[in-house]
């Protein structure tokens, strides 16, 4: 498969028109497999261990990055798929969409919104109802954007903070929606002088400022690092850690 082992450069999805037949979205950030790809699995092949149908089909040839996302379109069924181009060049404010029917792919449908980024790190996480959408990357841009699952369009920017250009010593890591899309939680890495450490941090999405409605919930200190948090199936906020030594 053609990606490169990244943090949120994978998705599967259902075909809408077959059960038992299943897309894996997969970006590629670096020169050895830049662009969008998907392939195709079936589990109607050895005795429903399913097998590689398609494999490796370009969608684009530039350098995707690693942040993927997918809702379910309105009607309940499709698929939207969501991600950003690396700005190579310099920042781009693009947010490329496809639609995965029981028609097949179709996209890509291009929109201009929100902060030209740059870095392969850009995030992308869809609240529970799919309406709302927040993008953060390491640089210090955190937005949050209204999202229609009818029409695939993004709107209504609240820029919860910007990069300024300034120096800074921290970077959001992961972020998740409580279940009823009234916070965020998300890790904040520290990667300044002195104690190596990360926090786990909660913004309250009904605040007159939502950046500096941060709570801190929890700090941790090296060798444990704050990873990646997710809302699961129960609608818990699960949270992942590393441990992280120096020789």
């Amino acid at each position: 498969i053609a990606a490169e082992g990244w943090y949120q450069e994978m998705i599967i999805l259902p075909d809408p028109s077959n059960r038992d037949r299943f897309y894996l979205f997969h970006a590629g950030i670096t020169s050895s497999y830049p662009g969008l790809y998907y392939t195709i699995i079936d589990l109607n092949y050895n005795g429903g261990l399913g097998k590689v149908v398609q494999k490796n089909i370009q969608l684009h040839n530039f350098p995707v990055s690693d942040g993927l996302a997918a809702v379910k379109h309105g009607n309940g069924r499709d698929w939207w798929i969501i991600f950003k181009p690396m700005g190579v060049s310099g920042p781009t404010d693009e947010i490329y969409e496809y639609l995965l029917t029981d028609q097949g792919l179709s996209g890509p449908f291009i929109q201009h919104v929100g902060t030209g980024t740059t870095t392969n790190l850009v995030r992308l996480e869809f609240s529970k109802n799919g309406d709302q959408l927040v993008l953060y990357d390491p640089t210090l841009n955190f937005e949050l954007f209204n999202f229609d699952r009818c029409s695939g369009l993004i709107g209504n920017t609240i820029d919860i903070h910007l990069n300024t250009g300034a120096s800074h010593t921290y970077y959001w890591w992961s972020c998740t929606f409580s279940p009823d899309a009234s916070k965020i939680y998300t890790t904040i890495i520290y990667d300044g002088p002195g104690d190596s450490l990360s926090y786990l941090v909660q913004y309250d999405l009904n605040a007159p400022d939502i950046f500096n409605s941060a709570d801190t919930l929890y700090t941790f200190h090296k060798p444990v690092v704050a990873g990646f948090v997710q809302r699961g199936p129960d609608d818990k906020i699960y949270l992942s850690c590393s441990m992280e030594f120096n020789d």
